[in-house]
């Protein structure tokens, strides 16, 4: 095997392989993004032991943490309040703090109840929230609203970081090969070809040999399949400095990812 045709051997596989991270990653960025279909906002997910961050809108008048009550919580589970702010966007209050989930916690969905003092008119606000305590990490990773971490283990952002990173690392690796298989190629006296018409009464191809590689108007070459065997002949119909033109039987059993070679057809 020549080492034109090893080069381009590994750039179709390179090729392949980049395409098939790159379509892998948008799968993954996808189960992401559709993630919140299956993902409630007022519940929470923990194991035993473990805290979630909450933050919420809360009255104007609320404006300290021990104005924050907690109305109903199940055992082992417990409302830290960190601080009240003012809102970022829309004004109002928001309260930042933690769900925290006790080791003594039963795993399932607990109710969890907060509540505010009176207003002015005597109405009592309350924010109603879930806590669903999971077993263990495997129970809690099959109930993930990503599938990737329920069938891999990952969660798909980073996932899909990694493999979008390995699909451009082919495929500039692809652009360095064909370099190389360009050098290759014009060593040999062979092009790729980078423009291909097939019309009724003829094929037409555009490829990187011209004037300086010694090509006149009706010159024969080769025209080569995608694995470099000869298919048939071509005549060159015009030549520029650094590429041709050259047209061929309509029949010729040849795509677009053909190849030409100087020298009268082996045929």
């Amino acid at each position: 095997m020549s080492a034109a045709a090893q080069t381009l051997g590994l750039r179709r596989q390179l090729g392949r392989a980049g395409g098939i991270f790159l379509a892998l990653a948008m799968l993954l960025l996808l189960d992401g993004m559709s993630s919140g279909l299956r993902r409630h906002p007022d519940t929470f997910r923990a194991l035993p032991g473990e805290s979630v961050g909450i933050s919420a809108n809360v009255p104007m008048f609320v404006d300290t943490p021990d104005k924050i009550l907690v109305q109903s919580a199940p055992r082992g589970v417990s409302l830290r309040v960190d601080q009240v702010m003012p809102g970022y966007w829309m004004g109002g209050r928001l309260f930042a703090g933690a769900v925290e989930v006790g080791p003594e916690a039963r795993p399932g969905d607990q109710p969890l109840v907060l509540s505010f003092p009176p207003d002015e008119t005597g109405k009592v606000y309350t924010l109603s929230y879930t806590v669903r305590v999971y077993a263990d990490a495997a129970a809690m990773r099959a109930d993930s609203p990503y599938y990737s971490e329920r069938w891999l283990g990952y969660a798909p952002y980073p996932l899909a970081g990694i493999l979008a990173g390995m699909g451009l690392a082919c495929l500039g690796l692809v652009f360095l090969l064909s370099l190389r298989l360009e050098a290759q190629l014009t060593a040999a006296g062979m092009a790729e070809v980078y423009k291909f018409r097939r019309k009724p009464e003829v094929l037409e191809l555009e490829f990187g040999l011209g004037g300086r590689h010694g090509l006149t108007p009706g010159d024969q070459i080769q025209v080569l399949a995608a694995n470099l065997l000869c298919v048939g002949p071509a005549t060159v119909t015009e030549v520029r400095e650094g590429a041709a033109t050259a047209t061929a039987s309509p029949l010729l059993n040849v795509g677009p990812d053909s190849f030409v070679r100087l020298g009268p057809s082996a045929s």
